[in-house]
């Protein structure tokens, strides 16, 4: 959801110090009901009246109703949770994500942040060399492929 400007913040707490309800506020205003009832909640939680909201600085305004975004999250071990995706027969994102989360739920990613980490990790493990089929006569020449991609011994004989 787009975060709402300061004016439009106090703008909500003034119509609805005059009395207008929810969805009139949301009219005038044209932002949802849900929009005018978090601001006003958040407005009622910092003890301030719907008055001094609507006069207040903008400053103090957006120290009392902006909720802070949490960036750090716990990290997650994706080459475990890779090899288990890929070698236990009924594991999903899904259950692998809800047994991360219920470690700690507070610190804890998104699902979505989950599946970008784990999705990064498998396309920096794809190989970017494309192998093709050579067009040769047989037993004119012979390839033999080392342990080492980037390593390839042809012999011709």
């Amino acid at each position: 959801m787009k975060e709402s400007t300061m004016a439009t913040i106090k703008d909500i707490a003034a119509k609805l110090n005059e009395g207008c309800s929810y969805s009139e506020v949301s009219k005038a205003l044209g932002i949802s009901k849900s929009t005018v009832s978090k601001y006003a909640n958040r407005i009622k939680q910092s003890n301030l009246t719907l008055a001094q909201a609507s006069e207040c600085q903008e400053q103090e305004l957006e120290e009392t109703v902006r909720v802070p975004i949490k960036r750090e999250y716990r990290d997650f071990n994706a080459e475990e949770i890779l090899g288990k995706l890929t070698n236990v027969k009924y594991a999903t994102r899904q259950l692998l994500y809800e047994h991360y989360k219920s470690e700690d739920p507070e610190t804890a990613c998104s699902y979505a942040t989950f599946c970008r980490r784990l999705e990064k990790l498998i396309k920096e493990k794809t190989p970017t060399q494309i192998y093709t089929n050579l067009e040769r006569i047989p037993g004119e020449s012979l390839e033999v492929r080392t342990d080492a991609p980037e390593i390839e011994q042809r012999t011709t004989i």
